[in-house]
């Protein structure tokens, strides 16, 4: 079979699982040996299950991905979405179909002593993907979705940013404006997240939110070596950034209009045959409703907490 593979590589929070959701909406696309029409009812079902914790509705997105690779604490966290053994007994018969990953970046393990020792490894064969997506621009719509109690953006979500003056909005994207070339500078979060000199909350620490995963700890090495080890990571991110083949760029999920439209040139890219439009609407709609509600949520819940919060004098 010809690899035809797609790859996504994403910082995390930034829509990366929706733009698969998307791209699966596809014959050409592999997913659990499913239809068209029993992926549409998959993705619909799942996002409108909408589980709470602690009397909030817990932020997460509809899952069509094969595999998703990411570092996890110590360790290389590669975890397969879709039935191995369905895949493994239809292969031979699915005309080259496309399978979707996922690739957490910057690389915080060391995927060049991966390639030597084990090259057959599937998290190798992930970068062997005939298209690599890197998402760029993450910043705003982050902000955007999540309550992350520094942010000038806490007490606005998705829609009411879009109803702020053209002029306003242009000037905030500019502020939070990236370029592809952070997904692979590890340098500057390995730094901050050592030395404990960020004073800043990190988006998988959330305020009031259930993703709090202690991502110093994560991106500590696990060697006593740490300069190394981190000469290692570097060599990783520098051998992947020049496989990019293609940019996403995440203020698109801002519009519903330039979302489609950018959907479009990569089904086109991709050649995945003519997107449903009135499909892809319908997602992008219910996809920022559910986003929407919960920030709202979470909204209401750090103002309750701000305005009961007393400042004590100690002298």
């Amino acid at each position: 079979m010809a690899n035809n593979n797609i790859l996504i590589g994403a910082e995390g929070v930034d829509g990366a699982n929706f733009l698969a959701s998307c791209l699966s909406m596809s014959n050409n696309v592999y997913y659990n040996n499913c239809s068209l029409s029993e992926k549409i009812e998959f993705f619909f079902k799942a996002i409108s299950e909408i589980k709470e914790e602690n009397g909030l509705p817990i932020w997460s997105d509809v899952s069509m991905l094969f595999n998703d690779c990411a570092r996890s604490k110590n360790e290389i966290k590669f975890s397969t979405y879709q039935s191995k053994k369905i895949y493994e007994s239809v292969k031979s018969d699915l005309n080259n179909q496309i399978l979707i990953n996922k690739v957490q970046l910057p690389l915080f393990w060391p995927l060049t002593l991966v390639m030597e020792k084990i090259p057959q490894n599937p998290v190798v064969k992930l970068f062997e993907s005939k298209y690599f997506i890197g998402l760029k621009n993450p910043d705003l719509f982050i902000s955007l979705r999540t309550v992350l109690g520094n942010s000038d953006l806490d007490l606005l979500c998705v829609r009411e940013f879009n109803l702020l003056p053209k002029d306003l909005q242009r000037t905030i994207k500019e502020k939070y404006k990236s370029n592809i070339q952070r997904l692979f500078q590890c340098d500057e979060i390995f730094i901050n997240q050592v030395s404990r000199e960020s004073s800043t909350l990190h988006k998988w620490n959330m305020h009031n939110m259930k993703c709090n995963v202690d991502y110093v700890d994560d991106c500590l090495p696990e060697n006593k070596n740490k300069d190394k080890l981190f000469d290692l990571y570097r060599k990783g991110n520098d051998l992947i950034k020049n496989k990019i083949t293609h940019e996403w760029d995440c203020n698109w999920f801002l519009s519903e209009d330039e979302t489609i439209e950018n959907l479009k040139f990569l089904y086109s890219e991709f050649e995945l045959g003519k997107l449903d439009q009135k499909l892809i609407s319908e997602m992008y709609k219910v996809w920022i409703d559910r986003i929407d509600h919960i920030k709202k949520s979470h909204i209401k819940e750090f103002e309750v907490a701000i305005n009961n919060f007393t400042f004590v004098n100690e002298d």
